[in-house]
C-alpha cells in the first residue's frame, strides 16, 4: 500500500511524505477493504497535522508511527467481511478518524460508513461517478446532521454563515431539496453566483448580517447554521437576529466556544447545538449511520434534486495526488481557505 503520510507533525508541505506499507486487512465482521479512487479534501486534513506541534513525532499508536489523514472518498471494494457489500462494488465512504485515512491506496471502513454507488440506471445512463461521489462523505454528512438538528421542518428561513465552502454548499443544496417549507435561505459569502446556483435565495457578506436582518427581541431568523468560528462580534450578531425559540447549530469550534455569551439567547429561549460528524465514532455511541445519510444523498443526486458541489476551481488544478504538494496545487488551494464547493484528489 502507498500513502501520503506524516511521521512528524507540522506544515503539510514539510511533513507529508510518500510511504509504502503492508496493505491493511479486514479483521472484523462488518468491515470492508476499499481500493481508494478519489479522496475527499477537507480543512480538517491539514488541522490534524497539527502545525503547532511541528517537529514532534506522531505517536506510535498511529499506524506504525505514521499519520494518514483524509476522512472520506470513493473507491472499489477489494475484500469484505460484510454481508451487505461484495467485492467489486463501487462505494462512497466516511473514514474513521481514529484509523488511517483516505490519503492512501487502500482503507478499511466499517459497513455503517459505506454506501453503494449505483452508477448505471436501467436505461444505461450514469447517475453519479466515483469522482462526483467523493465530494459527499464528510462535508455532506456534516451538513445532513446539522440540518436535522436545526429541525428545519418547522422553519421558514435559514441563515448559513459561510455558505460557499464544502459543508456550506452541501447544506444549501440539502436544505433546498429536503425542506420545501423554507421560503428563504440566506448565505453569507463573497461567492454570490456559487451560492445562488446551490439554492440560496439571498447572499450577503458577514458584515451585512446585522444591517440586513432584523435584530432585537423579535429577531428575524428561525434557524442559523454557523460554519465559522463564533467570535464575540459574530456571536453577538447571531444572538440579535435569531428569533425567540429559534435554533443555532455550531460546526466550527475554535477558542471562542469557551466563552460564548448566552445572555440574549437565554432571554429568547433559543437552542444552541453543536455538530461534529465523528462524535459517534469517538464516543462509541451509535447515534447515527452515515451509510443511511449517504444513501439518501446519492438518491437525491440520482433523481436530479441535487447537483454535487464539485469546486469550479478543480478546472485549473491537477487532480493527481502525485502533484498535490506542488506549489499552487490541491493542498495549497485547500489551505487557502478560499474554495468554492468541494476539492477531491485522484488517488489511483
Amino acid at each position: 500500500m502507498e500513502s501520503l503520510a506524516a511521521t512528524q507533525y507540522g506544515h503539510y508541505r514539510d511533513c507529508l511524505k510518500w510511504c509504502s506499507d503492508q496493505k491493511p486487512s479486514v479483521c472484523n465482521d462488518g468491515q470492508v477493504l476499499i481500493k481508494v479512487q478519489y479522496a475527499e479534501l477537507n480543512p480538517v486534513d491539514l488541522q490534524k497535522l497539527q502545525p503547532n506541534k511541528a517537529g514532534q513525532d506522531v505517536p506510535p499508536s498511529n499506524c506504525n508511527g505514521s499519520l494518514v489523514v483524509g476522512y472520506g472518498g470513493s473507491g472499489i471494494i477489494v475484500d469484505t467481511k460484510s454481508q451487505e457489500y461484495t467485492i467489486g462494488q463501487s462505494v462512497v465512504f466516511l473514514a474513521d478518524s481514529r484509523r488511517p485515512g483516505a490519503y492512501a491506496t487502500h482503507i478499511v471502513v466499517d459497513q455503517e460508513c459505506v454506501a453503494a454507488i449505483q452508477q448505471q440506471q436501467q436505461d444505461g445512463t450514469t447517475t453519479i461517478s466515483l469522482r462526483e461521489a467523493a465530494t459527499m462523505p464528510l462535508a455532506g454528512c456534516t451538513a445532513y446532521e446539522a440540518l436535522e438538528k436545526l429541525q428545519l421542518s418547522s422553519a421558514e428561513n435559514l441563515l448559513i454563515v459561510g455558505g460557499s465552502g464544502g459543508v456550506g454548499s452541501w447544506a444549501t443544496l440539502l436544505a433546498r431539496a429536503k425542506y420545501p417549507n423554507l421560503v428563504d435561505i440566506i448565505c453569507t459569502s463573497s461567492s454570490k453566483d456559487w451560492c445562488t446556483r446551490n439554492g440560496a435565495s439571498r447572499v450577503i457578506s458577514h458584515d451585512e448580517i446585522k444591517s440586513t436582518l432584523k435584530g432585537g427581541r423579535e429577531g428575524s431568523v428561525d434557524r442559523i447554521l454557523c460554519l465559522t468560528e463564533p467570535k464575540p462580534d459574530l456571536w453577538s450578531t447571531l444572538s440579535e437576529v435569531i428569533r425567540p425559540y429559534g435554533h443555532i447549530c455550531l460546526v466550527v469550534a475554535g477558542h471562542s466556544v469557551g466563552s460564548l455569551d448566552l445572555g440574549f439567547l437565554f432571554f429568547k429561549a433559543a437552542t444552541v447545538t453543536t455538530e461534529t460528524v465523528f462524535s459517534s465514532q469517538r464516543t462509541n455511541y451509535k447515534y447515527i449511520k452515515p451509510s443511511d445519510q449517504m444513501k439518501e444523498m446519492l438518491e437525491l443526486v440520482a433523481n436530479g434534486s441535487i447537483k454535487v458541489p464539485l469546486s469550479p476551481q478543480m478546472s485549473t488544478l491537477s487532480e493527481d495526488w502525485r502533484l498535490a504538494l506542488d506549489e499552487g496545487g490541491l493542498l495549497d488551494q485547500l489551505a487557502s481557505g478560499h474554495t468554492q464547493g468541494k476539492l477531491i484528489m485522484k488517488v489511483q
